[in-house]
């Protein structure tokens, strides 16, 4: 060797080993590995997505790490680098892994959560912008006394630079946003980043003008209804610091923005913070590991925190800030309670609106205000039954009453999306005629036309937003008051702030009460509270009435009073009771197959084989039982319940039960760490 090599040598570029380790969006635990052709070595880094081929189609992966050497011969060769560069970065790593043994999902499901399946990054990057402390435009609101104490420990916890929950529990309308705001410019003065959490698109909107209005271009939007392009692009500029701030949906939690300082979710209580598919993470459990990794602080901000997250701050395991009044001292509005049965017993037909509540619409429509109503159903109708017969239309492939959608004449299952044009007599008999059971929000509409024909009605469910600019095009036109009546599902519930809403009206507050789930109360207290918030914002005082066969019932006397704490008392002794959380961990089990007695037997098997290892740990076991819909996708349903302290230990088991891929006896089965 000559002096020359000898010299240069060290300098060279270490060569990729020629072994890629590669995990998949599948529900198996294990790793494949694959050749690096020659012209790739030089490219390929872990945390990139490759194309490779995987039995007998094409599959996208991800390269957790490259070998030497593999213990299998005759590998197939990867096809396709399909990153510049790598999409996830160590602290992710480290956060997918600890996803993966919580929530009982495989390692690749985990990283892939992390990166939308869409993400195609540019080749060339544009300069990274410089983290330059007070680089923002500020305009800062004068604070409460009660809001300048909260402030004071959200301040502490951020200077700390370390990771730290603080509980804002605070009255509709007491100024948590503008704490979000003062808490980001405090995060944003030490070159760091944060992201907020919303729990539903249309709120994006609503909170994007307030932050943008503050931090300008530092701004970035993530949610599911960016186009490709939009995404990919949010995705570079939080990655390169061009911006600092995510606001977003349940997955911007995964936001790869470096120096993350804080993470807030905003109406932290919602359901919608809990992913449906694998892997079925909870945007808040996330955001506080990844907190713990990173040392950020978390804020969590509702007027109706979950019982989980208030009883954690009463046990000490975060520290609750309390804000306790409106803004300007601006009153709560005032609750009436509708009793329907006695509404009801002189009518001779069916209608939706009490009498009470139309004459308030009138009054409101009359002084020229605004007015919102919440049925938290969609459609016309819950039901089509037959006069004669008795036969009700059900879907084909979940057993289920369809809905019965006036705008399409069309009879549809909200689960599975099967559709079928409504007919007018009875498909079984074939003369009865037909009757509508039950309203959700197109009848509401329908009937405020009918009593109101000169107002501005719109509605707002997920049938008329799902259009990409639909939620912005009907969140205008409320700012705006190009809408004067508004009725719409929960989403209509979740925070929004208009002013000149004086008069609220919940059609049914009873829905959620019926519910198979023990957290039913809850949810009916939040989205009773929740939807009394949106009244009396403005000058003008608000008024709230709320229909119900169930006037007595903890949860709405509760929301009657504005009483969260009373509520939380009477709901954490139940559950005391019961051993139900937070005073233990569930996890729900579904075992899914084409066969009802093959899935019976299989859930029965299962039951069996936890039994001897979960009684050792002092885990109950509930269960097999027909799940709360028996039948989906043509797919039957028998689900057991776990109900322990640990849920490492309960998912031990688990691992070590279920079959590769998570089945048993060959069939499916649905792993649900902390349902909601």
């Amino acid at each position: 060797m000559s002096s020359s090599e000898h010299l240069t040598t060290p300098h060279a570029p270490r060569p990729t080993p020629p072994i890629a380790e590669v995990v998949f969006n599948l529900p198996i635990e294990r790793s494949f590995h694959y050749l690096i052709p020659e012209p790739l070595r030089d490219t390929l880094q872990p945390g990139m997505r490759v194309s490779v081929p995987f039995g007998p189609r094409q599959r996208i992966g991800l390269v957790t790490q490259c070998l030497a050497r593999s213990p299998i011969r005759h590998l197939k060769p990867i096809r396709r680098v399909i990153d510049p560069r790598p999409v996830i970065s160590d602290e992710r790593w480290a956060l997918a892994q600890w996803m993966s043994e919580y929530y009982a999902c495989s390692l690749g499901e985990a990283l892939f959560a992390m990166v939308p399946s869409t993400l195609r990054l540019p080749r060339v990057d544009a300069p990274e912008a410089a983290a330059a402390p007070g680089d923002f435009p500020t305009t800062r609101f004068t604070l409460s006394s009660d809001q300048r104490q909260a402030f004071e420990a959200i301040g502490r916890a951020i200077d700390q630079r370390r990771a730290q929950a603080l509980l804002l529990y605070g009255v509709t309308a007491s100024g948590k946003t503008e704490l979000y705001l003062q808490a980001i410019e405090r995060v944003l003065e030490q070159g760091r980043s944060a992201i907020c959490l919303v729990p539903e698109i249309a709120l994006t909107l609503q909170t994007v003008e307030r932050f943008t209005a503050r931090f300008g271009h530092l701004v970035a939007v993530w949610h599911s209804r960016l186009r490709t392009r939009q995404r990919a692009q949010a995705w570079t500029d939080a990655a390169a610091g061009r911006r600092r701030i995510v606001i977003g949906t349940r997955s911007a939690v995964f936001a790869p923005l470096p120096q993350l300082g804080a993470l807030i979710l905003d109406e932290e209580h919602e359901t919608s913070y809990k992913q449906e598919d694998a892997p079925r993470y909870h945007a808040r459990d996330v955001a506080m590991a990844r907190a713990r990794l990173v040392g950020a602080t978390v804020i969590l901000g509702s007027a109706t925190p979950s019982i989980e997250s208030f009883h954690a701050a009463q046990e000490g395991r975060m520290q609750l800030l309390h804000l306790p009044q409106r803004i300007e001292g601006r009153p709560l509005p005032r609750v009436e309670i509708i009793d329907m049965r006695q509404e009801l017993s002189g009518r001779r037909r069916f209608a939706p609106l009490s009498n009470r509540l139309e004459r308030a619409l009138l009054h409101t429509v009359e002084r020229g205000e605004q007015a919102m109503l919440l049925l938290n159903r969609r459609g016309f109708a819950r039901s089509v039954q037959c006069r004669l017969c008795g036969a009700v239309a059900r879907c084909t492939r979940c057993e289920i009453p369809l809905i019965y959608h006036a705008g399409g004449t069309e009879l549809r299952c909200h689960y599975c999306g099967l559709h079928r044009d409504a007919e007018e007599v009875c498909t079984q008999c074939r003369k009865g005629p037909l009757r509508f059971r039950g309203a959700g929000t197109e009848r509401v509409e329908s009937e405020l036309h009918r009593l109101f024909p000169s107002a501005s009605i719109a509605r707002m469910d997920r049938d008329t937003t799902a259009k990409r600019e639909a939620h912005r095009m009907l969140y205008e036109a409320v700012r705006d008051r190009a809408v004067g009546l508004l009725v719409g599902t929960q989403m209509i519930a979740k925070g929004f702030d208009f002013p000149q809403v004086t008069l609220v009206g919940v059609v049914s507050a009873d829905s959620a009460l019926n519910l198979p789930d023990f957290r039913a109360g809850e949810r009916t207290f939040d989205l009773l509270t929740q939807m009394a918030g949106r009244a009396g914002r403005g000058e003008q005082a608000g008024r709230v009435m709320i229909q119900t066969y169930c006037p007595d019932h903890y949860a709405i006397q509760a929301a009657r009073h504005h009483d969260y704490r009373r509520f939380y008392e009477d709901e954490i002794a139940m559950r005391r009771n019961l051993r139900l959380p937070p005073f233990s961990h569930v996890i729900e089990l579904t075992v899914l197959g084409a066969s009802q007695a093959k899935v019976t037997e299989a859930a029965q098997a299962l039951a069996e084989r936890l039994r001897k290892p979960l009684s050792r740990m002092h885990t109950v076991l509930l269960g097999p039982a027909p799940h709360r819909i028996p039948r989906l996708r043509r797919a039957y349903r028998v689900c057991i319940v776990l109900q322990g302290k640990s849920v490492e230990r309960m998912v031990k088991v688990l691992r070590d039960v279920l079959e590769p891929g998570r089945k048993f006896r060959g069939l499916p089965v649905i792993v649900d760490v902390d349902p909601r």
